[in-house]
């Protein structure tokens, strides 16, 4: 879960255009919330035996963070 987690990082800075000395407050905010993401994918993953719920799953997630957020 962890890695989950940092694995965004560089996208996230990337995508706010920041550095990690300003990121690092809105990672702190965020990590957790990407945590309970990364527990729900693998429930998914370990429920339905296959990859695709997870990547429909973060597909939308995508999308409603791009039409929302």
């Amino acid at each position: 879960g962890i890695l989950f987690v940092l694995m965004h990082m560089p996208f996230q800075m990337a995508r706010r255009g920041m550095g990690l000395a300003e990121y690092w407050p809105t990672f702190i905010a965020n990590a957790p919330m990407q945590f309970v993401w990364h527990l729900v994918c693998t429930w998914l993953y370990r429920r339905y035996g296959n990859i695709f719920g997870c990547a429909l799953l973060h597909g939308l997630v995508d999308l409603s963070m791009g039409i929302f957020g």
